[in-house]
C-alpha cells in the first residue's frame, strides 16, 4: 500500500517508520507540503491548529482516504474544582488536588464518488482526579479516581452529497454525534455526592441539512439551507441536580427538542 504522511512528529514520524518496515511504501510530508496523488491513503498527524494550512500545501488529495490522528497526556496540578456545599447548595471554586487526562482522537475523512464526502472520528478522554481530598470527621470529600464529569468515547459520523443544478450546488448533509455514559459508580460515601443522581448518560443526536450553494452580484458565495436540528427528538436528563439534599424536587438540563429552520450566510 502507498501511504502519505503529512507531519513527521512522533505520531507522523512514528506510524511511517512501522509502515515501512511492514512493508508499506510511505512518503513523510513535513511543514514544506508535497504531492500525495500516488497514496492509497494519507495520514495527517499535524497540531489541530495547523492542520488547515498543512492541507493547503498538499495537491492530489481528492479521492484520497484521509486520517487525522492525535494523543496527548496531560498532568494537572491544583485541579480548580466546584463544589455544591452539601446544606445551602452554594457553590464554590477550591483549588484541590492533581489530576491527570490521556486520550486520543482518530478522524477519517473519503471522499467515494463525485460529490459525496463521507467522514468518522472517534476519541477517548481517560480523565481522573489522582489525589484524594480529606474532609472533616475523616470522610474524603473526593477519591483518587474519580473521573471528571466528561463522556470516556466519543464518536462523530457525518456525510454530504452535492450536485450542480443549473448555476446552483444542491447539498445534503447528515450529522450523528455520540457520547458514551461512564459506568464507574459513584462514591455514595462522599459528603458532597447524592446516591440518587448518577452519573449522565449516553446520548445520540442527529442533525439534518438540505441547501444550496449560489453566487450573486457583489457576493462570492451564498449558502441558504434548511435544517432539522434533534431528528429524533432525544432528551436525556443532562446536568441532573436537586437545590437540598432533602428535597424531593429535580432540575435538569436536555438537548433543544426538534428544531426545523432556515439559515443564509452571505461570503463578500
Amino acid at each position: 500500500m502507498n501511504i502519505t504522511t503529512i507531519g513527521r512528529g512522533n505520531i507522523g514520524g512514528g506510524l511511517a517508520r512501522l509502515w515501512e518496515k511492514a512493508g508499506h511504501t510511505v512518503t513523510a510530508l513535513g511543514s514544506e507540503g508535497g504531492d500525495a496523488s500516488s497514496a492509497d491513503v494519507v495520514l495527517v498527524a499535524v497540531p489541530g491548529g495547523a492542520i488547515s494550512d498543512a492541507l493547503g500545501k498538499v495537491g492530489g488529495l481528492d479521492g484520497k482516504v484521509v486520517i487525522d490522528a492525535s494523543v496527548y497526556h496531560i498532568s494537572w496540578s491544583d485541579v480548580q474544582t466546584l463544589f455544591a456545599l452539601p446544606i445551602c447548595q452554594q457553590y464554590v471554586a477550591l483549588n484541590l488536588g492533581n489530576a491527570k487526562i490521556d486520550g486520543f482522537d482518530l478522524a477519517v475523512s473519503v471522499r467515494p464518488t463525485k460529490g459525496l464526502t463521507l467522514g468518522a472520528s472517534v476519541s477517548r478522554i481517560n480523565a481522573r482526579y489522582t489525589t484524594s481530598i480529606p474532609g472533616a470527621g475523616g470522610t474524603t470529600i473526593r477519591q483518587a479516581g474519580e473521573p471528571f464529569n466528561v463522556a470516556p468515547w466519543s464518536v462523530e459520523l457525518n456525510g454530504e452529497y452535492s450536485r450542480p443544478v443549473g448555476g446552483t450546488e444542491m447539498y445534503l448533509r447528515a450529522d450523528l454525534s455520540y457520547n458514551s455514559h461512564n459506568g464507574k459508580p459513584v462514591n455514595v460515601n462522599s459528603p458532597l455526592v447524592d446516591p440518587l443522581i448518577p452519573r449522565p448518560p449516553a446520548t445520540t443526536l442527529l442533525n439534518l441539512r438540505l441547501g444550496a450553494r449560489f453566487a450573486l452580484a457583489q457576493a462570492n458565495g451564498v449558502d441558504l439551507s434548511f435544517f432539522v436540528n434533534n431528528v429524533t427528538g432525544s432528551q436525556p436528563l443532562l446536568s441532573l441536580y436537586h437545590d437540598t439534599l432533602d428535597s424531593n424536587w429535580y432540575r435538569s438540563g436536555t438537548f433543544r427538542p426538534r428544531t426545523f429552520g432556515l439559515t443564509a450566510t452571505v461570503r463578500r
